[in-house]
């Protein structure tokens, strides 16, 4: 959800905000994206971990006036390999309720903390090192 000033990642641009999936050990994909987790916290985004289940949603709503919704992930294997679809709509009335569901699951969300993050064990940083190795196989 873009709603703020936006920054740039690996090329991309992020919100100030971003809601990702809860804890999942054992996924490596979950533990290769918390690898970025510390330069993004580091940079102002403001990150939340859905904590009841993966959301599996993409969504993307702009100034309340246009959104995205669909299934494409932002990857190699998404953009070369498989269907995907994302439709996009320029309405206030979808805009609107995506950006207000996003705010409804915030609140089902725990924010990270930059400090509590850096204190994570060398074990979860050489998870989250090798994960990124295996998420490109996968």
């Amino acid at each position: 959800m873009i709603d703020g000033e936006v920054g740039w990642s690996g090329g991309f641009a992020i919100s100030d905000e971003w809601a990702g999936d809860g804890r999942h050990p054992g996924q490596v994909t979950w533990y290769a994206g918390r690898r970025h987790y510390e330069e993004l916290l580091a940079g102002g985004v403001r990150i939340y971990e859905y904590r009841p289940t993966m959301v599996h949603a993409k969504s993307i709503a702009v100034d309340r006036a246009f959104c995205v919704v669909g299934t494409i992930n932002f990857d190699n294997r998404s953009m070369s390999l498989n269907d995907e679809v994302a439709l996009l709509v320029q309405a206030e009335g979808p805009a609107q309720a995506i950006h207000d569901r996003f705010l409804e699951d915030l609140e089902l969300a725990d924010e990270l903390d930059l400090d509590a993050f850096r204190r994570r064990g060398a074990g979860e940083r050489l998870i989250e090192n090798a994960a990124v190795v295996f998420s490109r196989l996968i």
